[in-house]
């Protein structure tokens, strides 16, 4: 069957998703009652956890899979005994098909749901340390640290988020791929 192809696609696409998000766990706000401190230290935390997940490489995930998500359904195409005909409406579908993953699988949708996981478990001078020795690549030595420890030992719950939120995303996203595969089978009956 044709949608085998698209289905596949999609399977490594939620495979590379809840599997390649970023392993990183975030922080706590501030005591601080006055509104204008509170923003301002929000705004900071929420500064300091983004660029912590884009120093861990998260943003890059989404481009990677969008380029390995193309590949494969390039490849597959190509390998698949089609006619150019069937070949044609595979290739439109299949541009449809990225198109609706980059609307509905890219780092803006999950950035902020990621960085309020940080803003919950961190202070800023706590992401500060963090930050710091990522930049300094002093990974081991920070990681004897206690905040180190629970950094590392606070990374699965952070997974578990991030997989969550794309498994949320992935149920959002099941009745558009159906449709589409719907109306690629239809167009293919007519070839």
């Amino acid at each position: 069957m044709l949608d085998v192809p698209i289905k596949n696609a999609l399977r490594f696409l939620l495979i590379f998703i809840t599997t390649a998000m970023p392993s990183v766990v975030l922080l706590n706000g501030c005591t601080s009652t006055d509104p204008e401190h509170i923003t301002t230290h929000g705004k900071q935390l929420e500064k300091a956890s983004e660029e912590l997940l884009f120093l861990l490489g998260s943003p890059k995930v989404f481009e990677q899979t969008q380029k390995q998500l193309k590949y494969k359904l390039r490849q597959k195409a190509i390998k698949d005994d089609l006619s150019q005909q069937e070949r044609l409406i595979l290739s439109k579908y299949n541009r449809r098909l990225l198109k609706m993953t980059r609307q509905d699988f890219n780092w803006e949708r999950l950035k902020n749901p990621l960085i309020d996981i940080f803003v919950e478990n961190y202070t800023y001078a706590e992401l500060e340390q963090i930050l710091s020795a990522l930049e300094k690549d002093e990974r081991e030595q920070f990681q004897q640290t206690p905040l180190g420890k629970r950094f590392v030992k606070t990374t699965s719950d952070v997974s578990r988020a991030a997989m969550l939120i794309s498994t949320h995303q992935l149920n959002q996203f099941k009745p558009k791929f159906n449709k589409l595969v719907e109306e690629m089978m239809f167009e293919l009956e007519d070839v």
